[in-house]
């Protein structure tokens, strides 16, 4: 006679579930870690635009406090509330058509300004799904 746990993870079915809840595991890790990169790739654009400004320090891009490229309105700084509504950065560093490389992370642009937090959990999810 076959025990209760025989039963139930000696199935077939059992063996395609777990393979993949690992899949999407996987998936979940690499792409978090493709957002990671991306967004590391729109800091160092917005990094170099400081730079090539006067008078900007790369103090502004810090996270003393939270600031968001799509709205700016819990900022209480004059100077980075500026450098959030730059437009000729953001049109360099932040739009879909930029000039900046970004090679495989140029879909993260899109998340980096999107304030729908579903489609930020869920895209990496798929590119991570797409990449496996």
């Amino acid at each position: 006679m076959q025990s209760f746990s025989g039963y139930i993870f000696g199935t077939v079915w059992w063996g395609i579930a777990l393979n993949l809840i690992a899949y999407f595991v996987a998936s979940h890790a690499v792409g978090a870690c493709w957002y990671l990169l991306g967004t590391q790739r729109a800091t160092k654009c917005l990094k170099d635009k400081c730079m090539e400004i006067d008078g900007c320090k790369l103090r502004i891009l810090t996270c003393q406090e939270f600031m968001n490229y799509g709205t700016s309105g819990l900022i209480q700084d004059h100077t980075r509330l500026s450098w959030g509504e730059n437009r000729r950065v953001r049109s360099a560093c932040l739009q879909e058509d930029s000039s900046f490389s970004y090679g495989v992370y140029k879909w993260t642009i899109q998340l980096v300004t999107n304030q729908n937090r579903l489609e930020k959990i869920l895209f990496p999810i798929f590119w991570g799904l797409m990449t496996l």
